[in-house]
């Protein structure tokens, strides 16, 4: 079974949706995170999208980094 929809509205955002990473303690963010149904965290980067490091998703899970969803234009 496939759990990327119920962790996106988990999360507060829809699959496909571009957000931002912030780092609490280092008070850094970055850019360009989407959820893929098939497969999972993503990261635009230098033009290719790539799957990213378990690292972010353990940030996320433990409330390390904090997601700011991107404002539509």
């Amino acid at each position: 079974m496939n759990y990327i929809k119920k962790v996106a509205e988990l999360l507060n955002v829809e699959v496909g949706e571009h957000f931002t990473l912030h780092f609490k303690k280092e008070k850094r963010q970055i850019k360009n995170f989407y959820l893929n149904e098939e497969k999972g965290l993503m990261i635009k980067t230098g033009g290719s999208d790539v799957k990213a490091n378990s690292s972010f998703v353990e940030g996320i899970l433990t409330g390390a980094l904090e997601i700011k969803r991107t404002r539509k234009k």
